[in-house]
């Protein structure tokens, strides 16, 4: 019986109804009709006088559509941005990418909104559209944004496809930083995405990173290139050199008509609202430690060069370091061939190379 009580659990049901309101959440129409459904949902938790807004993205064949929403703290003009996609490809119910994530982006509205917690910024709630076109609805959020708008914005946090994957992962840079130090102090059995692991830097690079690695794909992309620090919250496995969703193939489900709650009850079952209420409660009580907001202004200042380290100075020394290992590899080469040069136009009167002197060879010193 107690395998069975996470079903009642509110991130749960939460995700229950969102999948079996909209089962569907690919192409213009239903993805609409899937803002529509949140937008009811948030805007219970919200004062009548700032409901939720559902803003059209322009720029895509179709029409991709956001839904936000910001609590204002009257101290402040600086902001956290929270999103998750609420999208899924076709033919696939988006269990765990990502009715799970807006489950937890819709909690914690409701924890910030209802609540009486303090958190010394706007928290900007957004549930993305066209994550699986490519990003479209983030990178429409972040278009619209004026320069004054990326200042202000101290963090992005991202919530996607938290539940499938065997680990539990936060990544923020390729490298440490103090707000990734933050959150991992807060929530249970997160580990932090090994930086070297998955990244490529062979030229190919996809959305302007300089590089490429499978997790620049969700919405947290088109902030970070806008030079806004972000914290991506993500469940796979990284025990191998490249990201892999599970190990376990029954758990392997993401943009595949496997993602539905029938694999998430057989397969993850309560590790699921374990997993999602520790992301939820972790950022929360982040959200209130003492030093949250000093880590939180001061993360811009921690954020790799992109340009710099992989657009200028990373082919630099790819560069350098291909030559000298030629180098290394021609030097002995070059000096065998001095050597058979130099044997080669010997007048040796043997087939050896070093031989008795003939008699006419030797010379003395008169005395």
């Amino acid at each position: 019986a107690a395998s069975a009580d996470y079903k009642n659990d509110p991130i749960y049901l939460f995700a229950k109804q969102f999948v079996e309101a909209c089962p569907n959440r690919s192409g213009e129409i239903a993805e609409k009709a899937a803002a529509d459904w949140l937008k009811t949902r948030f805007d219970e938790l919200l004062p009548e006088t700032s409901p939720s807004a559902i803003d059209r993205v322009s720029g895509y064949d179709r029409a991709v559509f956001n839904l936000s929403c910001k609590l204002d703290n009257p101290n402040t003009d600086r902001r956290i941005i929270i999103g998750a996609h609420y999208d899924a490809v076709s033919g696939s119910n988006g269990v765990g990418d990502n009715a799970f994530g807006v489950a937890a982006l819709y909690t914690l509205l409701k924890t910030f909104a209802t609540g009486s917690r303090f958190v010394p910024y706007d928290l900007v709630f957004v549930a993305f559209g066209g994550e699986e076109l490519g990003l479209v609805g983030s990178y429409g959020y972040v278009n619209g944004m004026s320069e004054a708008d990326k200042q202000r914005t101290a963090l992005m946090i991202n919530l996607d496809s938290l539940v499938f994957g065997d680990k539990l992962y936060l990544h923020c840079e390729n490298k440490s930083t103090d707000i990734a130090d933050l959150f991992k102090s807060h929530v249970d059995g997160i580990a932090e995405k090994p930086y070297r692991k998955g990244v490529m830097t062979n030229g190919y690079d996809v959305y302007g990173y300089g590089y490429y690695e499978t997790i620049q794909g969700s919405d947290h992309t088109p902030f970070r290139l806008a030079g806004i620090p972000v914290a991506f919250f993500f469940s796979g496995n990284y025990d191998g050199m490249a990201y892999a969703e599970s190990a376990n193939a029954n758990r392997c489900v993401m943009n595949t008509s496997s993602d539905n709650f029938a694999s998430l009850d057989n397969f993850v079952g309560a590790e699921a609202v374990t997993r999602t209420n520790a992301v939820i409660s972790g950022i929360a009580a982040t959200f209130a430690d003492s030093d949250f907001a000093a880590v939180c202004d001061n993360a811009v200042n921690q954020l790799v060069n992109l340009n710099l380290v992989y657009t200028r100075l990373y082919p630099k020394l790819v560069a350098l370091g291909l030559s000298l290992v030629c180098l290394l590899l021609l030097v002995p080469y070059y000096r065998k061939l001095q050597k058979r040069a130099i044997m080669g136009t010997a007048e040796a009167k043997t087939s050896r190379v070093f031989s008795q002197p003939d008699a006419e060879d030797i010379f003395t010193f008169d005395k």
